[in-house]
């Protein structure tokens, strides 16, 4: 369950910072000096959308935007001001995020601080928790716990070990934030806060897209490539050079990218996908980005021109291009007709 708390001065302003411990515990976080914590009610899934709840003693208030509860997960989008303290607990692991800039301070264990800004996403642990310190005037935090059966979707559907996948959600990690993992979690919050259509075709996929990023995203950290099932029975070079493209298909790749991944040189790498993969690195690339544009357009969500950017293709009419060459068929006749 959740708290939430405001740090003032006794003239409602903040005042030069200093480290103190919370009433109710031994977490230390950077407050005001003189300044006091008070704790609302906790919010729960009963809150109306949008609710203000007044914190007792200040003239401030916590605003719980959004919270949500499906099959796969529940979600919680919370809006706060500066200083105040969202506490935060859950019995299945978290996916935690600044939604729309801000900056804050989540804390775990009472002694584990990260920066939470719009640059990293941090996975906690089920049963671990964290605390959350607006540390600019507001921090809109985006919270999703995952069940069982949104790690499943996930696996299904990039066909990701699931045991593995899990894993991955029983260790903290702060992970940087890439231009398509932002796009999925901005478009997850409208189909969940505004549209309010948790189990639509499109959330589903933003779930999987969710997962599978983050997975893919500490197998590049780790540098853990058997971790993906697919790769395991190629060469070790091989395979980082596939994971490393895997968490890369949003963003800008080079060759030099791909050798450093590899840790090969681009000669070497190039025997090694032709031999292996009969393509070469830049061929496997673009075919694994078409391939994802595929999937993206039949979700109905995206243009052309959306799905090139998203993708790294220079514009739509490059994208189109290359789709026909590889499917034979034009990428709008991809999407499906309302």
């Amino acid at each position: 369950m959740g708290r939430v708390a405001s740090v003032k001065d006794s003239e409602g302003s903040p005042a030069p910072l200093k480290q103190m411990a919370c009433s109710n515990s031994d977490t230390i976080f950077d407050i005001p000096s003189g300044a006091q914590i008070c704790r609302s009610k906790e919010p729960t899934m009963a809150d109306e959308l949008y609710k203000h709840v007044r914190v007792p003693g200040f003239g401030c208030t916590y605003q719980n935007d959004f919270v949500g509860e499906s099959a796969s997960c529940i979600f919680e989008l919370h809006r706060l001001t500066h200083y105040h303290l969202l506490e935060r607990s859950a019995s299945n692991p978290r996916i935690v995020l600044a939604i729309e800039g801000g900056k804050g301070k989540l804390t775990l264990d009472k002694e584990t601080n990260h920066t939470l800004d719009n640059s990293n996403v941090i996975i906690i642990p089920r049963h671990k928790p964290c605390s959350i310190l607006a540390l600019s005037p507001i921090l809109k935090v985006m919270m999703l716990e995952v069940r069982s059966p949104m790690i499943s979707q996930a696996c299904r559907e990039y066909g990701l070990d699931n045991d593995g996948v899990a894993e991955v959600f029983e260790t903290v990690w702060s992970l940087t934030r890439t231009n398509w993992l932002n796009e999925v979690f901005h478009r997850y919050c409208f189909e969940r806060a505004v549209a309010k259509r948790p189990e639509s075709l499109a959330a589903v996929f933003l779930e999987a897209e969710m997962i599978k990023e983050i997975f893919y995203s500490v197998a590049q950290k780790l540098n853990r490539e058997q971790a993906v099932p697919y790769f395991k029975d190629l060469p070790e070079p091989l395979q980082r050079a596939l994971t490393f493209i895997e968490s890369n298909l949003h963003n800008p790749v080079t060759a030099e990218d791909l050798s450093s991944a590899s840790v090969v040189s681009k000669p070497t790498l190039v025997r090694l996908f032709r031999s292996h993969l009969d393509a070469s690195p830049v061929k496997y690339l673009w075919d694994r980005r078409l391939d994802e544009a595929d999937r993206l357009l039949l979700t109905g969500r995206y243009t052309v021109a959306e799905v090139a950017e998203f993708l790294c293709f220079s514009d739509g009419s490059s994208l189109s291009k290359s789709y026909v060459e590889r499917f034979g068929v034009r990428p709008s006749t991809r999407i499906p007709v309302p």
